[in-house]
């Protein structure tokens, strides 16, 4: 969606539903960050997906302008290293909101610089971030299809019951890489779609440690859930 009306439509129609508003980089480049004013009537929180992937300063300028907007919260990439990521929790921190951090993504090129071991970085990060005084609760770490897998491993690395997790589009039905989800500690999310033929729901598959949560969407669309526009609402 890129322009302002459509967002408006949208975001009153799902409101009741939802609870919280994710906005990308091509509303927001044609329709400015003011955008947020006309949302404010939903009175949800609503979340800059703008995967910030830069040096410390600009992640921290970002961010600034994205919580003066109004934001509850950022997405930010954790490849570009401790530091760049940490720009951006700062900055959240400072604004009192959230920073979530992008794990692994799903698109076929995404495995010519995500490469495994990335699990391992991302708990790395999160067990540092949370010694240098950082409140776990207020650490999210999500990932969609391989990502998901990812940020599971992560969880069961990083081994903190506070720290939150967002599995998008659930457990996998074949375990194509392993991953032993009965290590997963923490407070875990699962959306799933009903129809995805290649990704299921998590019952039964986590440890009963884990504040588990589920969420099964109707949307028909199976795993392209989290990644396809609704084309109704594009035209």
């Amino acid at each position: 969606v890129t322009d302002r009306k459509s967002a408006r439509a949208i975001a009153h129609e799902c409101a009741p539903f939802i609870d919280a508003i994710k906005l990308g980089y091509p509303l927001i480049l044609s329709c400015g960050l003011s955008i947020t004013h006309d949302l404010e009537a939903e009175d949800l929180p609503l979340i800059a997906d703008f995967k910030v992937a830069d040096i410390p300063n600009t992640n921290r300028l970002i961010a600034e302008q994205v919580f003066d907007a109004g934001f509850s919260s950022i997405i930010c990439h954790g490849f570009t290293g401790k530091d760049a990521m940490q720009a951006c929790i700062d900055a959240s921190s400072d604004y009192g909101g959230a920073c979530f951090v992008v794990a692994e993504m799903s698109h076929p090129g995404a495995t010519e610089f995500f490469q495994r071991g990335t699990a391992e970085k991302i708990a790395g990060m999160v067990k540092e971030l949370i010694a240098k005084g950082t409140a776990p609760e207020d650490i999210t770490v999500a990932g969609y299809s391989l990502g998901s897998r990812v940020t599971a491993a992560a969880s069961g690395l990083v081994a903190n019951p506070k720290v939150n997790y967002v599995l998008l589009a659930g457990c996998p039905k074949k375990q194509t890489i392993p991953v032993d989800y009965t290590r997963l500690t923490g407070r875990v999310l699962s959306v799933v779609d009903s129809r995805d033929d290649k990704f299921q729901s998590c019952d039964g598959r986590l440890p009963g440690a884990a504040v588990y949560k589920e969420i099964v969407v109707e949307s028909g669309q199976g795993h392209a859930l989290f990644r396809l526009a609704d084309e109704k609402y594009i035209k």
